[in-house]
């Protein structure tokens, strides 16, 4: 690995627990704060990043879930430290393995095709996007061609609080909204190999985001606002405002967007194209 990819910082996805006989060997994550991260981002130094983020011999700071893996890995990505996750390094391995046998000798491209196929397999697609865009229906279409699990994220809202998010918005208000549809989102982000249609509000919030981007790549439909119905929808009464408001948000969230002006089949065929593009 260290030949394929000199310097990248190494983080564990998931808590890993390996049985060696009676012993049990457990990996071991770190939490790191923003200013070490940025001090050793200063630095260049990415060894010292991956002694923080995970150490296998000494057991020292045990993440309590997933998701502290996932902030070290994505804050060196954000800081400009080369870095790359646990399945990468599975990859590698694996070609490592075929070698050691005598099987193969599969280069760095096989190694990186290889990664990317698991990695598209496991990636959520995500649909981001104004109320009305369509994310609910080009999402499900999506996730037949894929052959996927679909959650809308409005029905999981009802099936969670017994509430729909517009009577939700009606009777508590949006800041009471905002609170538990990001519970909800955090709960829903550990899974893997889904698509996924957001609500029109999930990127107001950076913690939103950053659950949905933990196994997912984010897809901002886009569509005309005098295309939007705005009937039940308690804050779409004012589009352009609410639209100037999210813009950027939508912006610097997506991985990628696709125009849904088109035939819905169309513009689900390019969003799912997207998926293995990444």
């Amino acid at each position: 690995m260290s030949q394929l990819f000199p310097g990248a910082v190494t983080c564990e996805m998931n808590d890993a627990s390996h049985n060696h006989g009676e012993q049990e060997n457990t990996v071991s994550t770190y939490s790191v704060d923003i200013e070490t991260l940025q001090q050793i981002a200063l630095k260049g130094d990415a060894q010292a990043l991956f002694q923080l983020a995970i150490n296998y011999e000494q057991g020292r700071g045990v993440a309590e879930n997933q998701q502290e893996a996932f902030y070290c890995y994505q804050q060196a990505a954000e800081l400009g430290i080369p870095a790359c996750g646990g399945l990468l390094m599975l990859a590698a391995q694996a070609a490592a393995a075929e070698y050691a046998f005598g099987t193969a000798v599969p280069g760095e491209e096989t190694v990186l095709r290889v990664y990317r196929e698991l990695l598209a397999e496991r990636r959520n697609l995500v649909f981001i996007g104004m109320p009305g865009s369509g994310k609910t229906t080009i999402g499900r279409l999506a996730a037949q061609m894929l052959e996927r699990e679909f959650i809308d994220c409005d029905e999981e809202y009802l099936l969670e609080y017994g509430i729909t998010p517009e009577g939700e918005l009606l009777a508590h208000g949006e800041l009471y909204f905002r609170e538990r549809e990001e519970a909800l989102l955090r709960k829903l982000s550990p899974k893997t190999g889904c698509v996924i249609a957001a609500g029109g509000g999930a990127i107001l919030r950076e913690e939103n985001v950053e659950a949905l981007r933990e196994n997912g790549l984010l897809c901002w439909l886009r569509r005309p606002l005098e295309l939007l119905p705005t009937e039940g929808r308690p804050l779409s009464t004012d589009l352009p405002g609410l639209y100037r408001q999210r813009e950027p948000l939508y912006r610097a969230a997506a991985d990628f967007s696709v125009e849904n002006t088109g035939l819905p089949k169309a513009t689900a065929e390019a969003a799912a194209r997207g998926l293995d593009l990444r």
